[in-house]
């Protein structure tokens, strides 16, 4: 068991009890794209890529990182596979879909309790220049302003 699935199972534990940790398979990949992680559907339920360059990472971004993409596997569970279909394609073809998406989904992390590490990962990129979607979602300003009004 690699460090990836001991920290995906202890943030199902705590933050996503409707999930099955046994349904979502976690791993490092070396990837040139611009996302720090993706899931996305494999033969056994849902498998989360994390990009290579997050392995020296501290756990608690990694954590951060990986409720923000297990907001999405239930995001996706919870719509039938019609909106399932459309929303994939809303995704990828309209930008304000896209930014009401990764928004609400990192709202969710927030609330679920791991807003803090979502924050963190987003300036550890920023500050080790690694290549992110920054302009998705909530910014890290936004998630702590809201952690600071859950006080």
């Amino acid at each position: 068991m690699n460090d990836l699935t001991i920290i995906k199972n202890s943030v199902i534990g705590r933050g996503y009890p409707e999930l099955n940790p046994k349904e979502v398979e976690i791993d490092y990949e070396k990837t040139r794209n611009k996302w720090l992680l993706y899931y996305c559907r494999n033969h056994s339920g849902f498998y989360i890529r994390v990009n290579s360059l997050l392995r020296d990472a501290p756990p608690r971004m990694k954590e951060g990182g990986i409720a923000h993409e297990l907001s999405h596997v239930v995001a996706e569970k919870t719509r039938g596979k019609r909106t399932v279909a459309k929303s994939y394609q809303l995704y990828h073809t309209f930008k304000i879909f896209r930014d009401l998406e990764e928004r609400n989904i990192d709202l969710d992390v927030t609330l679920r309790g791991f807003g803090l590490g979502l924050a963190e990962l987003f300036e550890y990129a920023k500050r080790d220049n690694i290549p992110y979607a920054n302009n998705l979602g909530l910014s890290s300003e936004e998630i702590r302003a809201l952690l600071r009004l859950r006080k």
